[in-house]
């Protein structure tokens, strides 16, 4: 159960983390807690589950990287075989189920498109499954999401 702290936490760093050498001091500043309570705070939010992912993001294509949102349909029985290959390769950014035909939806960000193509070709071949839906965005959007946690305090 999360309580006031916790909330007031998210509540910030959700939306703004210090580019600073100590950046949990001042989220902790902000929220009011200690440096060490914002780091324990946030790690076991982690632990928990209520954290996903905790970490920059950044634009890949300014940077000279390639990447592709890639779909397959995947017979239930194999979901889970299929799901653990993806899963295997750390260049696989995101991977959904979904409840379609076309239900395993993934993201690979690669050095460039050589690495990109091969690593879809190497899925392909572990897989057992030759065709993938790969997807390339023509543009970029990028929607703020941040979620107000209601506290019963003024923080």
């Amino acid at each position: 159960m999360m309580d006031n702290k916790d909330k007031r936490l998210l509540n910030y760093i959700q939306v703004t983390i210090p580019n600073s050498s100590r950046p949990f001091r001042e989220i902790g500043e902000k929220v009011g807690i200690s440096e060490d309570e914002a780091i324990e705070r946030t790690k076991k939010l982690k632990e928990q589950g209520i954290i996903r992912r905790f970490g920059a993001i950044f634009v890949t294509p300014k940077m000279g990287f390639a990447s592709a949102l890639i779909a397959a349909e995947v017979p239930p029985e194999k979901v889970d075989e299929v799901v653990d290959v993806i899963n295997s390769y750390n260049l696989v950014t995101h991977n959904y189920m979904r409840t379609h035909a076309v239900n395993i939806w993934f993201t690979i960000m690669a050095e460039d498109e050589v690495m990109l193509q091969a690593t879809i070709d190497e899925l392909k071949q572990k897989t057992g499954f030759d065709h993938f839906y790969i997807l390339r965005s023509k543009k970029v959007f990028k929607i703020k999401a941040a979620f107000n946690l209601d506290t019963d305090d003024d923080g």
